[in-house]
């Protein structure tokens, strides 16, 4: 295993500039933070992405590299993403990109952990601080490699609160997936990415 995975990343990246609207493009998004990224201009990129995915702007070549020179970060510059976007041939490659960054990024962590443990052994700090603090690093770590952002409610209420006013004004639409059961998509405005539906 290695601590950096530099051409995943730049695969992923590309795939992300070429379709972010791709469903495993949107997993990637939703899997990956900046943090998982080795390079700062390759979090910088991500970042942005994701910023642009979750506002709904379009993401392309162009527009990623507009807002990168708005924003004022540095980054090798609108050739380079084309690069990226132009050497992106298959989506088969997608979720193991995201594999491999988040196993490097996993490294990462844990190797912090067990320095900052490691300096703290020989110390004043009681053993059993030690213990602990490694312990909830681990679980932190743990939970952070499993895959999505935890989101806080407050971030999501607004959109959820939009979506059900939709849902409302238009009432017999199907704004998300139709499941070809009427009587099922009249209650439940068809199944959506998001949500969980329970029939009983």
């Amino acid at each position: 295993m290695t601590t950096s995975n530099k051409e995943y990343e730049l695969g992923l990246l590309g795939d992300l500039l070429k379709d972010a609207e791709h469903s495993t493009s949107r997993e990637a998004l939703d899997s990956l933070s900046d943090n998982d990224f080795s390079e700062p201009v390759h979090q910088a990129i991500f970042d942005v992405i994701k910023q642009m995915s979750s506002a709904k702007e379009a993401i392309g070549v162009s527009t990623v590299s507009d807002k990168l020179d708005r924003l004022g970060l540095d980054y090798p510059g609108l050739g380079w993403l084309y690069e990226l976007s132009k050497n992106s041939f298959t989506r088969g490659l997608t979720a193991s990109y995201v594999t491999g960054i988040k196993d490097a990024a996993t490294l990462r962590d844990l190797l912090a952990a067990m320095n900052a443990a490691n300096n703290l052994i020989g110390g004043v700090t009681p053993s059993v601080e030690i213990i602990e603090q490694l312990s909830n690093e681990l679980t932190d770590i743990s939970t952070n490699s499993a895959g999505k952002d935890v989101l806080h409610i407050s971030d999501i209420s607004e959109q959820w609160i939009d979506q059900l006013e939709i849902n409302c004004q238009s009432p017999g639409s199907i704004t998300g997936v139709a499941t070809g059961i009427p009587e099922i998509d009249n209650q439940t405005y068809g199944f959506d990415r998001n949500g969980l539906i329970v029939i009983a």
